[in-house]
């Protein structure tokens, strides 16, 4: 569990959700793991495992002095779940426009001067920056190679 809160307090949000994951199985009476579990779920992208787990920490555990922090938790997980799920009903589950249709949801949206295209991306290498895990140059590169292609260049 102070490993969980210590990953998490240096940005480790998958690390964290594990190391709580662990605590819970370890001691599934631990309410206060049980309850850091369903806020790691939400903060590292984990929506339904976050109401899945918000419901059984509520069921389980009607006194928790944690209940109220988590009803809103969960109530935000349920709205964001919502929102992530109509988007997806609209432009699909995979793809740029999935992306792009769930990172701009609720902004404004300005484009990109036509005439400054192309657009040039630098990519620096990321290893000493906090959080920087050995595949995210991957993971990025992959993006924009599937935004460039999306795109049209």
């Amino acid at each position: 569990y102070n490993e969980a809160i210590r990953l998490a307090d240096n940005n480790q949000l998958q690390e964290s959700r594990m190391k709580f994951e662990q605590a819970v199985q370890a001691d599934p009476s631990f309410d206060l793991a049980w309850a850091a579990l369903v806020g790691a779920c939400m903060t590292s992208g984990q929506l339904e495992e976050g109401l899945q787990v918000g419901n059984q920490f509520l069921t389980n555990f009607p006194h928790s002095s944690k209940r109220r922090e988590t009803e809103m938790i969960v109530q935000k997980l349920n709205e964001q779940l919502t929102r992530k799920n109509e988007i997806w009903a609209r432009v699909g589950r995979d793809g740029a426009d999935s992306y792009f249709a769930l990172a701009t949801e609720g902004k404004n949206f300005y484009g990109w001067n036509l005439d400054a295209m192309p657009l040039k991306v630098y990519i620096g290498d990321g290893r000493g920056v906090r959080g920087y895990r050995k595949n995210d140059d991957v993971i990025l590169n992959n993006s924009f190679a599937e935004w460039t292609k999306a795109t049209d260049g």
